[in-house]
C-alpha cells in the first residue's frame, strides 16, 4: 500500500470544501470526509488503477459530490502525492504548476 503525501493547495481546498458543506449541512460535511477517506484508501491500495491524465496526474472522481481526487504517482513509487481537491466546475488543470 502507498503511503499518501498531501501537496499544501490541496490540504486547504479539502479544508475549504469541508467548511463549505458544513456551514450548510453538516451531515453532508461528515459524508464528504467520509469520501474522500474512502477514496484516499482505494488510491492508496491500487494508484495505478486510474489512466495518466494531462500534466502527469491521475484523476479519481467522488461519487456523491462533484470533486476529483488529482494526484501524482509512477510505478514503483512509494507516494501518491495528492495535488488536487478539484470542483468539477473549475478549470481543468489549474493545478499543473504545484
Amino acid at each position: 500500500m502507498a503511503r499518501i503525501a498531501w501537496m499544501p493547495e490541496a490540504a486547504e481546498e479539502l479544508e475549504h470544501a469541508w467548511q463549505w458543506y458544513a456551514a450548510r449541512n453538516p451531515m453532508a460535511a461528515e459524508r464528504f470526509a467520509d469520501e474522500v477517506a474512502r477514496a484516499l484508501e482505494i488510491i492508496a491500495e491500487a494508484p495505478g488503477r486510474w489512466m495518466l491524465a494531462g500534466h502527469d496526474t491521475r484523476r479519481m472522481p467522488l461519487h456523491r459530490f462533484p470533486f476529483k481526487v488529482v494526484y501524482r504517482w509512477h510505478p514503483g513509487d512509494a507516494v501518491v502525492k495528492i495535488v488536487a481537491i478539484a470542483h468539477g466546475k473549475r478549470r481543468d488543470g489549474y493545478w499543473r504548476e504545484r
